[in-house]
């Protein structure tokens, strides 16, 4: 997935859902590759599907909008500044999932409840644009 917050505008919240599955929601029951500003690399699994990352590194804790959730913060920062491209390449393999923004490895989250589901993102507040986004099926 490629994105950038638009030239000359106050980046938002955005992110990569994955595995989405359950009751339709404005935001569905997933695991999300969080693109917001500041929080590039960080992975949720909302609506209690599971995935487990380094216990310094881990939250868990509910709201109305998401609720039952689990959060792993990234390991470092690699994000562009807003108005350039950034590069996600996210690798989900049965439970293990991993996530390098502009080629650098900012997170690993495992055991992650393997459940069939579509691939989309989602933008709210700030004006996202997306020029990629490529799904490659792995061989099994």
């Amino acid at each position: 997935v490629e994105w950038r917050w638009a030239p000359g505008t106050e980046p938002g919240n955005t992110g990569t859902l994955m595995r989405i599955n359950g009751e339709p929601s404005p935001v569905p029951r997933c695991i999300e590759a969080q693109m917001k500003s500041g929080n590039e690399g960080d992975v949720y699994g909302f609506h209690g599907l599971v995935i487990e990352g380094p216990p310094e590194r881990t939250t868990a804790s509910e709201n109305d909008l998401v609720g039952k959730y689990i959060g792993v913060k990234r390991m470092e920062d690699a994000w562009n500044p807003p108005g350039e491209w950034n590069r996600y390449d996210i690798r989900a393999e049965g439970g293990d999932i991993t996530v390098k923004l502009n080629g650098k490895l900012v997170n690993q989250v495992s055991n992650a409840e393997v459940v069939a589901g579509p691939v989309g993102v989602q933008s709210e507040g700030g004006t996202a644009q997306f020029r990629t986004i490529r799904i490659t099926p792995l061989v099994q």
